[in-house]
């Protein structure tokens, strides 16, 4: 379990992100989504099967946000649970993930 699946396809690369992001796979999904970041010129991020996240992950996820639109990548998210949307909103972290209204 590393937390996403890498899919890359004509002209992006889109994350699938597993039911549970935790501290216990934050390693793995630290080495998916830093390899995503440098291979990828487009992002979609699909979280519609998370449904459980602790803050290491969201941190984590937060900082990929974070870089990819530093580094001039497009970023969209395809679908984010309501498990996601909840914890990114205790967190204030709605602005920092791109996260839609």
């Amino acid at each position: 379990m590393n937390g996403v699946q890498v899919v890359q396809q004509t002209g992006e690369t889109q994350l699938v992100f597993e039911p549970v992001l935790d501290i216990a796979g934050a390693r793995h999904l630290y080495s998916k989504l830093d390899g995503a970041l440098a291979d990828a010129k487009t992002l979609v991020l699909d979280a519609s099967r998370v449904q459980r996240i602790d803050t290491a992950a969201l941190q984590l996820l937060a900082v990929f946000c974070r870089a990819s639109r530093e580094a001039g990548l497009s970023l969209r998210w395809h679908a984010a649970s309501a498990a996601l949307r909840d914890a990114a909103a205790l967190l204030d972290l709605n602005e920092t993930l791109g996260m839609p209204q």
